[in-house]
């Protein structure tokens, strides 16, 4: 099963429009984002794991296991790059196309025609609050952590996330602006409508920076709580205890 079909509809999009303005085929591995593998697809999987060491933290938690604590958080801040840097690539990829059609962002006053805005009668990939609200959990459990790693009290403006908003809203906005600027891409590419095309471009940029920052301050909080406190060494070879997969989406 395909997930997120839209991003591949982007990449597709992208690599024509590359081509259009190019006299020899572009080279995909010469791209930031990897034009071999369903983008789609990938980004699901990201967001399945994180979902799993953001479950897994939490229990972790509950049993005061330090050990597994510490493991999770260390997993919570790799699948949290891995997302980071897949909507880098995006945005690394848009900056391209734009770059190469000589786009000015600051001088260009173009409005989209009132058509292209009509929504698609397919329903959207970004369905369901609930899907995504373990990124709020994210955020609740940090602070849980941090409560019981630190001494003195939490500043919240040395934190990258904000704790005070909601990531969970804030990720739907951008996934679901991000989907609409894709299908308005495909739209203007379809009618030849080169200023169309290239605005849409600078709006996916703009939210996928938007989604890879979510991603980055959790990457950074992560860190600020592997580094308080007094954990211990993981050793070398140690494993999460049974108990905990039984109890977490793999």
């Amino acid at each position: 099963m395909t997930h997120y079909l839209f991003f591949d509809e982007m990449k597709s999009d992208f690599l024509d429009i590359l081509n259009h303005r190019s006299i020899l085929p572009v080279d995909p591995d010469n791209l930031s984002i990897d034009y071999k593998i369903s983008l789609g697809n990938s980004l699901f999987e990201y967001l399945t794991l994180l979902q799993s060491k953001t479950e897994l933290l939490t229990l972790a938690k509950i049993n005061n296991d330090k050990m597994v604590m510490q493991s999770a958080l260390l997993l919570i801040r790799t699948h949290a790059m891995s997302l980071c840097s897949s909507f880098d690539d995006i945005v690394e990829d848009a900056k391209l196309i734009l770059r190469v059609y000589g786009y000015i962002e600051s001088q260009n006053n173009y409005q989209i025609p009132t058509d292209y805005n009509i929504v698609d009668n397919k329903r959207s990939e970004v369905n369901g609050i609930e899907r995504y609200e373990f990124l709020d959990k994210i955020k609740i459990d940090f602070l849980n952590v941090l409560n019981q790693k630190s001494v003195l009290s939490i500043d919240f403006y040395n934190l990258s996330i904000n704790y005070k908003g909601s990531l969970t809203d804030l990720f739907i906005k951008y996934l679901t602006l991000l989907e609409s600027q894709v299908g308005l891409l495909t739209r203007a590419k379809n009618n030849n409508d080169e200023l169309a095309m290239l605005t849409a471009i600078l709006e996916i940029k703009i939210y996928a920076m938007g989604l890879s920052n979510i991603f980055d301050s959790i990457v950074e909080d992560a860190e600020l709580l592997i580094r308080i406190g007094d954990w211990a060494d993981i050793p070398e070879h140690y494993k999460i205890p049974d108990y905990y997969n039984h109890q977490t989406k793999e």
